[in-house]
């Protein structure tokens, strides 16, 4: 016969590859990630139905593999992290039969377990921009449990540490560890599935050596439900605090704009820093805010700025220096869009000095634009 720390960790080690295998199922089975995943709002609530199997036992594994319900409510603390209440509720059946791990059906049993847990879980996601979404789950509560005997429906006697006669059943703290991941099918609507592991702290269960032997100090759970996600898309509370923090953060550093040369050229590579924040020039042109009359003045006007922050015309023709081609029309001279007079014929002489401007196509004109 094994010894016991053996046979424990087995069925530790069976329970994980277990873990792994539905992990690996799910992640093949599940739709690939899209572009980005859809609008939900911070809230959710879920209707849970699964799997539960009583586990980790120092010998034997009594317990058939039953159905379990539970309810979920998550808050969206950030992108990456969901924090709520759950609650689930079991009725497990053993095999008085059976020496397998994992057993199906209650023909053979002659007691059951009811447990009621109750606590508090976190979602950490792996990624949270597709449509799938997998995420670790852990969490910490209460676990309430009771062993009934068939034939009665009463509490089974077992013997306390002391000695004395009890009922098999405690309350005792729990640790949660579990893997899953949610597809969103719809803005308000997702499905959820996972395998979880709940670990029995023992404490609140005073029992002797030999009852200890043959209870179970954990389950493991296959849950599937259907969530409903609402409240709006607003960042929580978290990523407001982050956000702010980062803009004063911002406000605190020195402003740099780029010099350029002074035939406006391209931008050289000197930065010029100034001791004004960055909120006191919100466009970059070297004219403080309290000054500047054009606020919004494009980067690429830096150095093409007048003392009231305005882009500067030197030409009067309405196209400003900074995409003006030709910085020095003369003021009766119609303009394009890049500031340089126009040819209507397309004869190489402008309209203001074309005294022919009909010149067709194919004929070279004078200094006159006439042929």
């Amino acid at each position: 016969m094994k010894p016991i720390h053996q046979i424990k960790a087995s069925f530790a080690i069976t329970h994980l590859l277990t873990l792994s295998l539905i992990w690996g199922c799910l992640s093949a089975l599940a739709p690939q990630p899209v572009s980005a995943k859809p609008e939900v709002g911070r809230w959710s609530v879920s209707a849970i139905l699964g799997l539960r199997q009583a586990t980790f036992n120092e010998r034997m594994q009594p317990w058939v593999i039953s159905a379990t319900y539970g309810i979920e409510a998550y808050y969206k603390v950030s992108g990456k992290l969901s924090i709520g209440p759950m609650l689930s509720y079991s009725k497990m059946y053993n095999d008085s039969l059976s020496n397998s791990t994992f057993k199906i059906g209650r023909e053979n049993a002659n007691i059951y377990l009811k447990n009621l847990c109750v606590g508090l879980a976190c979602k950490m996601y792996v990624y949270s921009n597709g449509a799938f979404a997998p995420h670790l789950r852990f969490g910490a509560g209460v676990s309430s449990w009771e062993v009934d005997a068939m034939s009665t429906h009463s509490p089974v006697t077992v013997v306390s540490s002391e000695g004395k006669p009890r009922d098999f059943a405690a309350t005792e703290m729990y640790l949660l560890l579990g893997i899953g991941a949610e597809s969103y099918i719809h803005p308000h609507w997702s499905i959820d599935y996972g395998f979880d592991l709940y670990f029995l702290s023992g404490l609140g269960a005073d029992f002797d050596g030999e009852t200890n032997n043959i209870r179970s100090r954990g389950y493991g759970d296959i849950n599937i439900g259907v969530a409903y996600h609402f409240g709006g898309k607003k960042k929580s509370l978290l990523e407001r605090w982050r956000t702010d923090d980062q803009t004063q953060t911002e406000k605190k550093e020195p402003s740099q704009f780029i010099i350029r040369e002074p035939d406006g050229g391209e931008p050289t590579d000197t930065i010029r820093q100034t001791p004004l924040d960055l909120y006191s020039d919100q466009d970059y042109d070297g004219v403080r805010d309290s000054l500047d009359l054009c606020s919004d003045t494009p980067r690429e006007a830096v150095g093409f700025v007048d003392s009231t922050g305005c882009p500067t015309d030197s030409d009067s023709d309405s196209i400003p220096d900074y995409v003006d081609r030709c910085p020095a029309t003369e003021l009766s001279s119609a303009v394009d869009s890049t500031g340089c007079p126009l040819d209507s014929d397309g004869d190489g002489v402008t309209d203001d000095v074309d005294k022919c401007p009909g010149t067709p196509r194919g004929y070279k004109p004078d200094e006159h634009g006439c042929f």
